[in-house]
């Protein structure tokens, strides 16, 4: 695509990844390691467990301490 556009292959090849794309970069370098002159990686989505757990918080403490979910606005 780059030859098609420019007119000449690239010089580098990065993945940039942050959060999902952040999780797919350690598996790229190991998969694919001659593939990419570097990897910058942010913010990888890596401990389902724990994101996911600490999104049920609010839901939780609110039935637990009001009884119900808070209302929406009137």
């Amino acid at each position: 695509m780059t030859r098609i556009r420019y007119g000449r292959p690239h010089d580098f090849a990065y993945w940039d990844g942050f959060s999902t794309g952040g999780r797919q970069a350690p598996k790229l370098a190991q998969v694919f390691p001659e593939d990419f002159d570097g990897i910058p990686v942010g913010a990888p989505a890596i401990n389902w467990t724990r994101y996911h757990t600490a999104g049920l918080y609010g839901p939780i403490a609110m039935q637990r301490d009001l009884g119900a979910p808070i209302p929406p606005a009137s």
